[in-house]
């Protein structure tokens, strides 16, 4: 019950945000707030409490970093050996897949969602790690959408043939097949991302928010 409040007070606090990056990158509203609720407990992780950072973005090592990961010297990384990319202002550090991780941080909330609008929307390639911008065009708001043709192209890089997703189905609700997408391009390392994200947007029907403001703006 408790985590329910929290979920719908954090989709009350940034729906706005959503839906305004939305308007402008065509990123749906619920994907970016179920990847917040997941990625940040709802506002509540140490992670997005000191850095504004909602969605888990990662700050980027500099080569004198490598150079200490690839010596074994981790222990002797700093925050310089990292950079970020604007409109984050810094690196926080927190432990995520090395106790050494940094994380970019943000002077308010609305520069998180906006930086990761920049992320999910850089231009590049299917089938390339790393790469989402091609998911909004491949499973537009609306539905159903195949992913064969997707998860084919990252079968090898994410280990999951297109059947893998979401027990053999492979024509899905957009919102779906999107958080596919996100799962395949290596945006999360657990197996269970796109579950958790599609589950979060069914139980709180936030693909609602998205149908809203397509019906607004036609």
């Amino acid at each position: 019950m408790r985590q329910a409040v929290r979920y719908v007070q954090y989709i009350d606090n940034y729906k706005n945000l959503a839906l305004r990056d939305m308007y402008h990158s065509k990123v749906p509203a619920s994907i970016k707030l179920a990847q917040g609720l997941l990625e940040s407990a709802a506002g509540q992780s140490n992670l997005t409490r000191n850095s504004n950072n909602h969605f888990g973005i990662k700050a980027r090592h500099r080569p004198s970093a490598q150079q200490k990961i690839r010596a074994g010297r981790s222990r002797d990384l700093h925050d310089g050996d990292f950079t970020y990319a604007a409109p984050a202002v810094g690196v926080f550090r927190s432990h995520d897949d090395n106790f050494y991780d940094r994380f970019e941080v943000y002077g308010t909330s609305g520069d998180s969602y906006q930086r990761h609008t920049q992320l999910l929307t850089r231009n590049c390639k299917m089938g390339n790690k790393g790469c989402y911008g091609w998911i909004w065009q491949a499973f537009p708001v609306g539905g159903p959408c195949d992913i064969r043709e997707a998860a084919q192209a990252y079968e090898k890089s994410s280990g999951f043939a297109p059947g893998d997703f979401f027990s053999g189905e492979t024509t899905l609700p957009y919102y779906a097949a999107c958080a596919a997408g996100l799962r395949m391009s290596g945006y999360a390392t657990s197996k269970r991302y796109h579950k958790n994200i599609s589950y979060i947007i069914e139980t709180y029907e936030l693909w609602r928010l998205d149908f809203d403001l397509i019906r607004a703006i036609r």
